[in-house]
Formats: structure tokens, sequence, C-alpha cells
């Protein structure tokens, strides 16, 4: 109990610690040049004027405010008295270089004179931001102790470099000799007298001090020296070389704080972690519910995840994590094997070069009242602040003391999507902020602090100014316009606060709308982190991952739709699922990449498939594409605050094409609906040879007076289609085309939908009767696998199939425990019937060969058992 006191009071003591601390950021260096040019002459100052005006070599240094080499009303250092009165500049090059070793200076600068007056002589020189101050003085000669120049002229203010700068240069007395003319002989003034601008003749000239010259600076090149940690720059974000970057990544929402949307779980809350863990410890226990979440998380996130996201073009991953992954808040005691976990993942990200930015996505009791932050309905990180301010404090402060001297991390994003509730004041989010970011100051002033806005990340007035210097307003869109005006505020905050801006969170919607926000930040200079990389049966993400068998049975019951399973049917379900969540399962959404990282991907058509004909062509395997570029449909994105996307069904992809699972026994498992008039598809298609050819297409419509036309290259082919009622939407049935010409080669195919009704899955092209050609044979109606010999087998076993169109076939086989224990390599075969012999070298037992098929945009995965026997 005592310990435990101990750790209260600790954490109260960070709670109420507000301790400020210098930013480490990328410091920039430039280059300048000086010219010094005199106009001193007779003519402009008569009196007395010497018979060889000239000035000595021009001498000083770069440093900062902790040194000063003169001043006026101060006394002359040796070296300062010896430039004055010889044009000498050895004791105060040695006084610049005795401040450089105390740090105080970076550079001496020496250049040269002025051999005779008028003249002028330039001098080349760097400044730095850590030494961004200026003295630079030359004798004015004969004189017994004048000078000109600058002292402590700052280059570097405001974050911004100075362009151009010219300072009139007035002479000054060095305090050390007596003399009051140009040639007066050396007289030593004891004691010394203060440094002081001269006032009265030779350099006042008809009653007003005249200078004798200028010193012009002008900027050259500017250099970013590197901390080697990402920093912010004024309003730019800079990398770990000072460059500046505009982020561009992908989240990891679902594998530390799971979400019910993304597994498909009803609960009572939508699915918080907590539910969720809830309703699996009530199907097989707590110690069921370990082994899942530990089967879970091994799959979900892998090395290779990490090596896709790279290869797909991310350049940091955001990763959201749950508080009680770093702490205990019972015990409050830190736990290491979250840290283990972390620096793990950090070594994947290492060896991929991917930059990391820590997300708390659900802090102690709950930064809002939504299911994702974990919350139990009431944010009480704000209505019990006493209670989780200090737990949320220790957190950040202990994986910022564990992680400051991380390069790979970007940076600390503290809170996701807060919402202050009624009745709590907007400013207790800043308050909070400042004593987070106090509290990781005091252990990190390296990484930059990324801070989201009130009301999930939108609403910004109670955070400005900004409270570090090496902040970043964060802020998440979903589900709005893309327009320029969606964004104005926060572009007015980045102008007014000099503070970057990143996109913190963002997707959920259509391939359009990824495009048109992605193109949108670019032109704002705005980096963006996707949401999110992994999802079951989704479209909006890179990989969607299927229902594992067994586990659809879990999710009906928990919606109320099926039985309640057994506890081993619910074991068996709920692993089979958290072992299908390892990547290998997924298939890629390559329009949703598309749509992130293809420049071209508004303006030019792409192919899905290889689509050849004769052949079979799926209604939803068009080409990939925009809106207008390679399909046009009537509802293509959502803006009006609701989530969606422009597929109404949800299924296979994620444009504004609506599709659904289709059960047309002799079609493709998705379909094309909702048509609407005017709507189109394009695909790119290959002819094999000229010919006529029959086009048959698959359709179905429960009400009828649906209408399709085809074109090729824009010209219209064949009859338009008719489509009356088939009986359903699921109905399906064929309607022909007979003898259409077609050219060979690389050509256009567009789908037209003349008027609505009709549910489209397959366009069969065969040629037409009659023809001669050698290669006009029937193609197999489908993908199989005659034959599997002998089984068991002892040493080889041979599978037999065939395949519609050329194609692909991968072989792998499992054992009992689903391990992988054979696999050949993808192999390309022709069209027909064909033979493989395998030699998988197993120990006798019982295994699964799956063989995977691809042909003509068809794809079969086929399981069978086999009997591996001794040798």
């Amino acid at each position: 109990m005592a310990m435990r006191q101990t750790l209260i009071a600790t954490l109260l003591l960070l709670w109420i610690a507000a301790v400020g601390s210098d930013r480490a950021r990328a410091q920039s260096s430039a280059d300048y040049t000086v010219t010094f040019t005199s106009t001193w002459s007779a003519a402009t100052h008569p009196d007395d004027f010497p018979s060889s005006p000239h000035f000595s070599g021009l001498i000083g240094g770069t440093h900062n405010e902790q040194v000063a080499f003169w001043a006026t009303g101060g006394t002359a250092s040796l070296g300062i008295k010896q430039m004055a009165e010889l044009g000498a500049k050895a004791a105060l090059q040695s006084e610049v270089q005795t401040a450089i070793q105390a740090g105080n200076a970076e550079f001496v600068l020496s250049g040269g004179g002025i051999g005779r007056s008028p003249g002028s002589r330039r001098l080349n020189f760097s400044v730095s931001e850590a030494f961004p101050l200026v003295t630079l003085v030359s004798m004015l000669a004969p004189s017994p102790d004048w000078f000109v120049g600058v002292r402590d002229l700052p280059l570097f203010q405001g974050g911004q470099w100075t362009d151009t700068l010219t300072v009139m240069l007035y002479v000054y007395d060095a305090g050390t000799d007596s003399g009051t003319s140009y040639t007066s002989p050396n007289r030593v003034t004891s004691p010394q007298e203060p440094i002081a601008r001269i006032e009265t003749s030779p350099f006042l000239v008809a009653g007003q001090v005249r200078p004798v010259g200028t010193f012009f600076f002008r900027l050259g090149s500017v250099t970013r020296e590197s901390s080697g940690y990402y920093a912010t720059d004024g309003p730019s974000i800079v990398d770990s070389t000072g460059s500046p970057v505009l982020l561009r990544g992908v989240g990891l929402g679902g594998w530390l704080v799971p979400e019910g949307y993304m597994l498909h779980i009803s609960a009572p809350d939508g699915g918080s972690p907590r539910s969720i863990r809830a309703q699996i410890v009530d199907l097989i226990g707590e110690s069921g519910a370990d082994e899942f979440f530990e089967v879970y998380r091994a799959n979900y996130v892998e090395e290779k995840d990490i090596a896709a996201i790279k290869e797909w073009g991310f350049d940091h991953v955001r990763l959201p994590f749950h508080y009680a992954l770093f702490y205990d808040p019972d015990t409050h005691q830190f736990r290491e094997d979250g840290f283990e976990l972390l620096d793990r993942f950090l070594e994947w990200c290492r060896m991929y070069d991917l930059g990391v930015i820590l997300d708390m996505h659900a802090a102690p009791g709950g930064q809002n009242e939504h299911n994702f932050s974990d919350s139990d309905g009431v944010a009480r990180l704000w209505t019990e602040p006493g209670t989780y301010w200090p737990q949320t404090v220790a957190i950040w402060k202990e994986i910022a003391r564990h992680y400051a001297d991380e390069r790979l991390i970007i940076g600390y994003d503290l809170l996701n999507e807060p919402v202050t509730p009624d009745g709590v004041a907007g400013s207790d989010l800043r308050l909070l902020y400042e004593q987070l970011v106090a509290a990781v100051r005091e252990v990190d002033p390296h990484h930059i602090l990324f801070i989201e806005g009130n009301f999930v990340a939108t609403h910004f007035p109670d955070l400005i100014p900004p409270f570090d210097d090496n902040m970043v307003y964060t802020f998440h869109k979903y589900w709005n316009g893309t327009g320029l005006n969606s964004i104005q505020y926060l572009l007015d905050i980045r102008s007014q606060t000099n503070t970057p801006l990143w996109l913190g969170e963002t997707g959920e919607n259509s391939n359009v709308w990824f495009s048109a926000v992605v193109k949108l930040m670019k032109e704002h200079g705005i980096g963006w982190n996707w949401w999110t990389h992994k999802k079951i049966e989704r479209v909006t993400s890179p990989l969607s991952v299927p229902f594992a068998p067994g586990y659809a049975a879990v999710v009906d019951y928990w919606r109320g739709a099926g039985p309640r399973p057994t506890p081993l049917q619910a074991r068996l379900g709920l692993l089979a699922m958290a072992e299908g969540l390892d990547m290998d399962n997924a298939t890629l959404r390559r329009g949703v990449l598309n749509a992130l990282f293809d420049p071209e991907f508004s303006t030019r058509r792409t192919p899905f498939r290889e689509h050849v004909i004769p052949g079979r062509i799926h209604a939803v395997d068009y080409d990939l594409g925009n809106q207008g570029v390679t399909y046009f449909d009537t509802d293509f994105m959502v803006t009006e605050g609701l989530p969606g996307g422009g597929n109404t069904g949800g299924k296979y992809r994620n444009d504004g094409v609506d599709i659904e699972e289709s059960t047309d026994p002799e079609g493709f498992g998705y379909n094309v609906g909702w048509t609407e008039r005017l709507e189109w598809l394009s695909y790119t298609v290959r002819v094999d040879s000229a010919a006529n050819y029959d086009i048959d297409v698959r359709v179905a419509s429960a009400t009828g007076g649906g209408a399709l036309r085809l074109f090729l290259d824009g010209e219209r082919i064949g009859e338009d289609i008719q489509v009356e009622a088939t009986g359903g939407g699921q109905n399906w049935q064929s309607r022909r085309l007979e003898s259409v010409a077609l050219p060979q080669g690389t050509h256009e195919l567009r789908l037209v939908i003349l008027s609505p009704g009709a549910n489209i899955n397959t366009m069969r092209f065969t040629r037409s009767p009659g023809r001669t050609d050698t290669q006009s044979r029937e193609l197999p109606e489908a993908l199989a696998v005659t034959a599997l010999y002998p089984n068991p087998f002892a040493e080889a076993v041979t599978a037999e199939f065939t395949l519609p169109a050329s194609g692909h076939v991968r072989v792998r086989m499992f054992d009992m425990l689903g391990r992988r224990v054979f696999e050949t390599q993808e192999d390309t075969y022709s069209e027909g019937a064909h033979r493989l012999m395998l030699r998988p070298g197993l120990a006798a037992g019982a295994y699964l060969l799956r063989v995977e098929l691809r042909a003509g945009g068809d794809k079969a995965i086929i399981g069978l058992p086999v009997v591996a026997g001794s040798r």
C-alpha cells in the first residue's frame, strides 16, 4: 500500500509540473556576401582630408548573445585597440577564437581592406541559427584609433533569414589614443575612455554627421543542418536531414486498439476494445480470450506488413495504441512487455526505413465518449481529471523517456480525437496538453508533438497560440468536401501561427474522394496519414481479409442472427479469424493504392486485369482509374458527414461503381448493381484475331426495363441489349449479341447503361459458328482440378487441372496445424489441360493441398486432402 501511495504522489507531482524546455530541431545555416563600400572622400568630408585614405582588412566573427566584442560606452579590448590603432587583426582574431572554444562563437570573419577610398571590397561568409550575430570592423586610416563596423548584428530573426540589409557606417573612436585629427601623433589615453561615435569634425559636415560608407549584406544559399530528428521549421515539417518533407503514411488501426466495425463485431457500444474482449470472454473464458488476442496480435501486423507498406509507397506509419499497453492502472506499474512489443515493431520499421508516429488512441478514462477510445460511454478523462490526467501525463513521460533518442520516431500524437463533453471548458484541453508537453520536454527535447484539435480533431480556437516551438496542428478529415473551402480555416491557422499542419487521419470513402483529398493536401503542402492498412471484408483499405471459416457463426450470434456457438465452435472460429489476419490471406485493393499514389489516376486508364477475347470479362473488372476516366457513376463519394463511399454494395472494389456478391452459377462471384441511366464501365481488351464474335451477357432484373449498349474505341458494336424481368436481382439469364465483328489488337471496350433495371455479371466472347481458324476451339467452362493421384503418395503426387485461358498456378501444402510446409513458385500455363508433378518431401501424415488457379480474370482456390505415406 505504501508503494502505491508513493506512486500516486509521484503521478500527482507530474500532473502539476509545468517545466519548459528548449527546442531541439534541425538548424539551418546561410551563406552571405557582405559588400564593404567606402564613400569617404574629400568631397564628402573636406575637413583636413588625408592624402592616403584607406581602410584596413576586415576582421570579426559570428557569435551568439553570450559574447560581445565591442559596444558603445564600453571599453575597447586589446583586439579592438590594435585594430583601431594599427589595423592589426591578430588580437581580435584570438578573442573570437577564445569565444569559439567557449561555445559562444562559430566562425572568424577575415577579409581584405580598401586600399584607397572611395572603393569597395567583398567578403563571403557563413552564419548559422545557433550563432546568428555578426561583428565586423575595420580601421579608418590614417587615424589615431578610429574605426567603422557593426556589432551583434542579427541575420536570423523571427524564424527567417534576412534577404538583404544595408548598414550605414559611421566612425567610432576606440578611446585608446587621444589624437584629434587624421594624422595626430600617437598619444595613449590613460585611463581608456569609452568607445563612442565621433560626431564632431572631420565627420560633422555642414551641421550633419555623415557616414563614410556602407555594409551591404545579401543572402545566398540556405543549408538545413541535420539534428537527426524530424522537426518543424516555420510552417513546414522537415525530415532528419533538415529537408522539407510532405509525409505520406498509413495507420495501423485495429492492431493494438481493436474496433468493432473493422472486425464486423456487433456490440452494445459499437465495438470498443473492452466490449469486444467481454464478448469473447463470455464465449471462451479469460484464458481463451488471452489465447485469441495473442494470436490476433501476432498476425494482424507482422514484418511482412511493414515491408508491404514501404513497397506500396508510404513513408511512415501512425501506430495507435491503448494506454494499457504500457501502464497498469490498478498497480500503477509500467508494462515492460508493452515496450518490448514496441521495440520489436520499431526494428521492423527500421529495416524498411519507415518513420513512426506514436498515437495514444485510447487514453486513461477515455478522451471522448466513443468506443474507439475504449470509453465506457463517458469521457472520464475530462469529467474526472484528478484521476486520469496524472496517469496520462505519467504514461507519456515514460514513453518519451524510453524513446527520446530514437530518431526513427517522427513524433508523438498526444491524444487521438479528443472531445470535451458538455460542461467542460474547451480550455481544459489546452491545459492538459500544456501539462503533457511539459512532462515530455523534461526528458525529450527532440520529437515533434502532434496536437489534435477538439471535437475529433477539427476545432482549434482553444489551442492558439502554439505552446511548443516543435509542434504540429493535427486535423482529421472524413465524409466532407474536397475543395479548398473544406480546409481554408486550417490554412488560416497555419498562416496565423507559423505552425505546420498534418492530416493525421482520413479515408473510409471512395477512391475518387481519396484521390481528390491527396491532391488537395499536396497543393497546400500538408502531409497525410491514411486510415487504415487492413480490415476484414472491407474495400476502403489496401488489404482486405476474408471471413475465416467458423467466424461468421460467431458474428451472427453477436448480431442476434444465429444460435450461440459452443465454446469449441467459438474458439475455433475466433482463432481462425485471428490466424486469417495474416496478410498472405488478404486481397490487395490496388485501386486504393492507385488513388493515393498514381499521379495519373485522374487522367489514365490502367488495366485491372488482362482481358483477352475470346474469353470472359467480368463486369466488375473495369479498368483502374478515376470517375469519368474508367467509369461513370451517379453517386461516387460521400461528402455529407455520414460514413460511406461510392460503392453502395460495399464489395470487391472501392470506386463509385456499385458492386454486390453474386449467386450466378455461370458467372463471377460479384456483379454490378444499382445501375442508373448513362452510367458506364470501360475495359482494356486484347482481341487475339479479327473475327465475328458472339457476346453472351449475364444479367438479372427484378423489374425489367434495363438496356445496355457496347462500344469499341468509341464505335457502337452490336444491337442494344434489352433486359426483361428475370424474377429477381439474383435470377440470372444470358442475353446474346450474335456475330459482332471485332478487329485484332488492344482496344477500349465500354459498357453503357441506357436505362436502369439490370444487374450485370459476365460478358463472354466466343467466335461465331462457321469459323475455320485453328485457334477457335471452345475454352473449358471453368477452372478445375480434374485429378489428384496417387493418394496416399510416397515421393510424388500429380495434380491435373484445366484453365479456360492462359493463366497462373501455384500449389501450397499445409499440415494439420495450419503451418505451410511446401510451396511452388507461381508459374504460367497456357489454356487447356495440364499435369503438375509435386515432390514435397514430407513426413508421413495427413496434409491439405491447396491449388491456386488464376486465368481470364477468374481465381479459384481448391483445397484437397492428401496423405503422405512412408518411403
